[in-house]
């Protein structure tokens, strides 16, 4: 791999995993509200987040020390977790199964942070940048990305969210592809 490339493949993956974010997290409410989920389900659906992130982030941050993937638990959690938003679509309104899909959501999707935190600093120190260099551009990214999604879910429906939150964390995944570890190797 060309050493300009690895030198900036980081930056390129926080641009697009902020703009996978930016398709989906922004409008999940708004497709709740469609769904006919009331403000108070849809709160007890969001408040579920920081009750796992307490669990979920110990348990990821731990196997990425223990063992050292932290990489690879992020590409694991890039994969699944928009998969798992696909069962929010076969939910059919009950309640108690956004629950379990959220539940699942929330637990993939904060594995996402120690890791990649992780990654970012090992990777800006490899090459002699900051970390705060590169994780600006995810919140570049995610700004520019939300008025034009906005609309085009404005144009084709909101369920567009699930298809759209798959392909741009698939992109994103070729992204953390290129990055290359600082250490390790795994």
């Amino acid at each position: 791999m060309n050493p300009l490339n690895n030198k900036y493949s980081m930056h390129v993956f926080m641009f697009m995993f902020y703009i996978a974010n930016a398709s989906f997290v922004p409008f999940l409410s708004y497709w709740f509200a469609q769904e006919g989920l009331s403000n108070q389900q849809i709160g007890v659906l969001y408040s579920l987040g920081p009750l796992i992130g307490l669990a979920a982030q110990s348990v990821w941050g731990y196997l990425s020390d223990r063992y050292g993937i932290g990489k690879r638990l992020l590409l694991v959690s890039l994969l699944l977790t928009p998969i798992v938003t696909f069962g929010y679509l076969l939910s059919n309104e009950r309640f108690y199964m956004y629950i379990m899909v959220s539940a699942v959501y929330f637990f993939l999707s904060l594995a996402v942070k120690p890791s990649m935190e992780e990654i970012t600093i090992s990777h800006a120190r490899a090459n002699g940048q900051s970390y705060g260099g590169i994780r600006v551009l995810g919140s570049i990214s995610f700004a520019l990305a939300v008025t034009p999604l906005g609309m085009m879910y404005n144009h084709y429906g909101i369920n567009m969210i699930f298809v759209t939150y798959l392909v741009t964390s698939v992109i994103a995944i070729i992204a953390l592809l290129r990055v290359k570890p600082a250490s390790d190797g795994k």
